[in-house]
């Protein structure tokens, strides 16, 4: 051949699953379709060859990378207990909420609806739910979102059959149902599909068109560009695809088995009631009616037990009246802390009977707030209060009530015996902190008034350094802080300690208390440290300057003030 024979590459890069071959594994494993590579050279540049073994060389780079990502995103799969499916067709059977659904897995598999959580959870999970009595998969959701959502699969599935394109873009809640609580809890769950992600792709393919020999060679490398980019779009697809995982397990983590697939917790077991006059089943998991307490009617209402009623059906309440008033129980448990839940909607003529129906079964007619307290934790800060047999009331959340001054003011003026809670993430953070402080009395208003008080608080911290609550009494550190003020080292003696509380536009707060002396210690909210056993976070300084503090502030932070008092006998 002469030295002007040309030079042709065609590259094909793509991930692909196929049944493995080895003996030691029947399951399908993930490889990328290897890169194709068809050349005939021939001439005698040593640049060009050098620039083929280059090329060479990226390619395989490539390849490694493609198959690094997908057989990372199968084992972050297999590894939370997923299933890779062998197979589309068929169908797949499951209970929601009392109501058993029969699902066409080619339904599952459509444009956009295969990227939903709705069909991850049918094609790769079911094994990791609870089952029902006659071992079907639980899926403890609103069944009447469910009905509306699997009829609209069929839709666009009908449509596609009869050569009208349809994907998951077609299928949205449309009055009532957009406004109806239940509805867009569940369709922001189970059907939004994954967030596109912006992913970072190195560029290890960098051609300067300066340097390409002419000719055929020119136009091959022209080639090879095309092909990159089409590797990088697979390698964005992969990483997005494993990020929406990710958030697949986070968002689905609440209807999974409390043991995993092999177990099964206390939480797991179905209930199930049946509402007349047409013998309806509405069920849930014991998770859901635990969270109410055993005492609790609508806990009754599912309960075998001898002071129970699970065993005789609901002929007062309507079943829809009832499958609301149970869902709002369930999305309660759901919600992630620290977030309002609201009550359920219905039409303006059926408001007040859903009230009252709300009112039988003791749940709220209001939206209701979860606290960002667990009740491990809550548990452990009313016994440090040394309150005997202690109630609490939550009388002010800045989630639920507004975080500017007044709104707190309402709520707590008056009242004595104040627990403050307090969550936040500090700047340039991700990771929540919460820590607060108990005061046995009441806050005042005027640092006059906090002179004059008499009240000692203890700061805790819900974190701590071993992730649970520690109590640290202030009078302690107010007197090491005391101590380091005063003239020649001699302890300083305290005789009282208050804590401040200020507001700041729509940032929310810093607390601090006044020393006997009348400086002002910062503890807590702009400290740079948070409240442990170890670091006290408690900083003295002679006047107290907001702008000093900024920078330290908490953001997003989230505040709830309960009171807490003793049980009378």
């Amino acid at each position: 051949m002469s030295a002007s024979s040309s030079t042709v590459l065609v590259i094909h890069l793509s991930a692909d699953w196929y049944p493995s071959s080895s003996s030691s594994c029947s399951h399908w494993s993930p490889r990328p379709r290897a890169a194709v590579v068809e050349a005939m050279w021939s001439g005698t540049s040593t640049s060009a060859l050098e620039a083929l073994s280059a090329i060479e060389a990226a390619i395989q780079q490539a390849r490694q990378q493609l198959q690094g990502e997908v057989s990372s995103t199968r084992q972050l799969i297999e590894s939370n207990g997923g299933r890779l499916p062998k197979k589309v067709s068929g169908e797949v059977e499951i209970n929601v909420g009392g109501t058993v659904f029969t699902i066409a897995r080619k339904n599952l598999v459509l444009e956009g609806v295969n990227e939903t959580n709705f069909a991850r959870l049918l094609l790769y999970h079911l094994e990791w739910l609870p089952e029902d009595d006659e071992g079907r998969p639980f899926l403890d959701a609103y069944a009447p979102y469910f009905t509306w959502l699997v009829d609209q699969l069929d839709v666009v599935a009908s449509a596609n059959s009869q050569g009208v394109r349809r994907d998951a873009s077609d299928i949205e809640l449309d009055p009532p149902h957009d406004t109806d609580p239940s509805f867009v809890c569940y369709h922001e769950l189970f059907f939004t599909t994954q967030d596109e992600y912006e992913m970072e792709v190195d560029d290890d393919f960098n051609f300067d068109e300066d340097d390409e020999e002419e000719g055929e060679g020119k136009k091959a490398l022209k080639g090879v560009r095309g092909n990159v980019g089409t590797f990088r779009e697979a390698l964005r697809g992969l990483k997005a695809s494993e990020k929406g995982i990710q958030r697949f397990y986070e968002k689905m983590a609440p209807f999974f088995k409390s043991d995993g697939e092999e177990g099964r917790g206390d939480g797991d077991d179905v209930m199930s009631v049946t509402v007349m006059p047409r013998g309806e089943t509405v069920a849930t998991t014991q998770a859901t009616l635990s969270q109410l307490g055993q005492n609790h009617l609508l806990h009754k209402r599912f309960s075998t037990r001898a002071d129970g009623w699970g065993t005789l059906p609901v002929k007062q309440t309507s079943s829809e009246h009832f499958q609301k008033i149970l869902d709002f129980a369930r999305r309660r448990r759901l919600a992630p802390r620290g977030t309002v839940i609201e009550a359920p909607a219905t039409v303006a003529r059926n408001r007040g009977p859903l009230d009252r129906d709300l009112q039988m079964y003791s749940m709220p007619v209001d939206d209701a707030y979860k606290s960002f307290l667990g009740k491990d934790e809550m548990r452990k800060l009313l016994a440090f209060t040394e309150k005997h047999k202690p109630i609490k009331k939550l009388l002010y959340s800045s989630v639920r009530d507004g975080s500017d001054a007044d709104a707190m003011r309402d709520r707590i003026d008056g009242k004595e015996g104040l627990l403050v809670a307090i969550q936040g993430k500090k700047n340039g953070e991700t990771q929540r902190q919460q820590f607060g402080a108990f005061i046995n009395g009441r806050i005042h208003e005027s640092i006059a008034e906090m002179k004059e008080a008499n009240t000692l608080p203890s700061f805790f911290s819900l974190d701590g350094e071993t992730g649970e609550p520690v109590k640290m009494d202030i009078i302690e550190k107010l007197g090491e802080a005391a101590s380091e003020n005063s003239e020649g080292g001699e302890p300083a003696a305290v005789t009282h300690g208050v804590v401040m509380m200020e507001f700041f536009p729509s940032r929310l707060t810093m607390t601090h208390a006044i020393l006997p002396d009348g400086s002002v210690t910062g503890g807590g909210f702009f400290a740079e440290q948070q409240l442990n056993a170890t670091a006290a976070a408690i900083t003295t300084v002679p006047r107290f300057d907001p702008a000093s503090a900024t920078n330290s502030i908490f953001a997003e932070p989230c505040v709830e003030i309960w009171q807490v008092g003793s049980r009378q006998d």
